[in-house]
C-alpha cells in the first residue's frame, strides 16, 4: 500500500472513531454494541465518558473500578455515581465531585464517607434534605445539622431525636428557617408557652402553627405586646381587631401597615405610632397622608413625619415651609424636601430604605 493510500486509511480510520464517539456521547446506553477494539481501547473510553458520564453504566465491572474513568464520568455527569465500583464510592475524591455536582449523590458514598462531616457539609448546603442519607453521629452534630436547616427547614426531621427533643436547638433552628419547628418533637410543638419563645425567635413560625393556635386571641394577643411583628403572620382576622392592632402598634409602631385598612385610617392610632417612629406613617392611608390638617398634627408629633407625607403635600412648598415651622427637627425635614439642606440627599435616602421595608406581609398581596 502506497503512502498516500496509507494516510487516506489513517485518515478514514479517525474519522470513524469520531464518529463513533460523537454516537456514542448521544446514545450511552449503545456503547457495548461498539466493535470490542473500541470498547478495550482505553483512550477511547475515557473519551466517551468526558462526553458523556452515562457511559459508565455500560462499562465492564473491571472499568467501573477504574479511578480515572470514573472521575471523568461524576464530573461530566451527575447520574453516573451510582455506576461506579464498590471501592470507588469510598473514594473521597470520587465522591466530593459527584455531590458537587448533584448532593443527592451523596447517598451512594459508602457508610465511611457518610460519616465524613465535611463532605457531609457539602451536601446539605447543597440540599438539607441530603442529611438523610448521614450516618447517626453527623445526623447529631448541632453546627451541621443547623447548616441543613438553614437550607431546609424539613432537614430537622432527619436531626437525631436528641436534638429535635432539644428546646435551645429548636430555638435556634426556627429563628433560621421557621419551617424546621413542623419538625421538632410533638411535646415541644404541644407545648403553649415554647411556641410563644419560637414565634419571638422568628414571627413567621406562627404561619406553622395550628388553625386553632393562630385563631386565639389570648394567645396572639400576648405575642403582639411583646413582637408588634407578630401581626405579620397572625389571622387574618387580628388584622381588623382593635386590641391586638393597638397592643401590636403600642409594641412596634412598624406593625402599622399591616393593619386593617380602617386602623391605617384611625388618627389616634396613627398619631401614637407616629410619635415613636416616623416611618410608621408609611403605613397610614393615602387620604391621611395627604389631610394637611392631620400631617400638622403628625408633623408636630414627630417632625421627620414631613418625610412621609403623600407627595400631594411635600411638593407643595408652602405647605413644606409651614410644616417647618412646628419643631427644629421639622425645618431640617423641610429644608431636605426643599433641597436647601446639605443633609438633604442623606435624609431622604433613608426615607427610601424605610419606604422598602414596609412591605406586604404576605407575598403577592397588598396591605387593603
Amino acid at each position: 500500500m502506497g503512502c498516500g493510500a496509507s494516510a487516506k486509511y489513517r485518515e478514514t480510520a479517525e474519522e470513524a472513531r469520531q464518529k463513533q464517539l460523537e454516537w456514542v456521547a448521544a446514545n450511552p446506553l449503545k456503547f457495548n454494541t461498539l466493535a470490542k477494539s473500541y470498547r478495550e481501547d482505553r483512550e477511547f473510553v475515557l473519551e466517551a465518558v468526558r462526553l458523556n458520564g452515562m457511559v459508565l453504566q455500560t462499562l465492564t465491572v473491571e472499568q467501573r473500578e477504574d479511578r480515572e474513568l470514573v472521575l471523568e464520568a461524576v464530573r461530566e455527569n451527575d447520574g453516573a455515581l451510582m455506576h461506579a465500583g464498590r471501592s470507588l464510592l469510598d473514594d473521597r475524591e470520587v465522591v466530593l465531585a459527584a455531590v458537587q455536582q448533584n448532593s443527592i449523590n451523596f447517598m451512594f458514598a459508602s457508610d465511611a464517607l457518610r460519616s465524613d462531616r465535611d463532605l457531609a457539609s457539602e451536601a446539605v448546603r447543597r440540599d438539607g434534605l441530603t442529611l438523610r442519607f448521614a450516618t447517626p453521629l453527623v445526623r447529631s452534630d448541632r453546627s451541621l445539622v443547623l447548616e441543613a436547616i438553614s437550607q431546609n427547614g424539613e432537614a430537622l426531621e432527619h436531626a437525631a431525636d436528641c436534638l429535635r427533643r432539644d428546646k435551645s436547638f429548636v430555638l435556634e433552628a426556627v429563628q433560621r428557617n421557621s419551617n424546621a419547628f413542623n419538625f421538632a418533637a410533638r411535646d415541644l410543638r404541644d407545648d403553649s408557652d415554647f411556641l410563644a419563645e419560637c414565634v419571638g425567635k422568628n414571627p413567621s413560625v406562627l404561619l406553622r402553627l395550628k388553625s386553632e393556635v393562630r385563631s386565639d386571641k389570648a394567645f396572639i394577643q400576648s405575642l403582639v405586646k411583646t413582637n408588634g411583628a407578630c401581626l405579620v403572620y397572625a389571622d387574618d382576622q387580628f388584622r381588623h381587631d382593635r386590641d391586638i392592632v393597638y397592643a401590636a402598634v403600642k409594641s412596634d409602631p412598624s406593625a402599622l401597615c399591616y393593619a386593617g385598612r380602617e386602623f391605617r385610617g384611625d388618627k389616634e392610632l396613627v398619631l401614637r405610632a407616629v410619635s415613636q417612629s416616623a416611618s410608621s406613617l408609611s403605613g397610614a392611608t393615602e387620604d391621611l397622608k395627604r389631610d394637611p390638617n392631620f400631617a400638622l398634627e403628625a408633623v408636630k408629633a414627630n417632625g421627620e413625619a414631613l418625610l412621609y407625607l403623600s407627595s400631594a403635600l411635600t411638593s407643595d412648598a408652602e405647605f413644606v415651609e409651614k410644616a417647618g415651622e412646628e419643631s427644629p427637627v421639622a425645618k431640617k425635614s423641610a429644608d431636605s424636601i426643599l433641597g436647601t439642606s446639605s443633609e438633604g440627599e442623606n435624609v431622604m435616602k433613608r426615607k427610601k430604605v424605610s419606604l422598602n421595608r414596609q412591605v406586604s406581609y404576605r407575598e403577592g398581596e397588598e396591605p387593603e
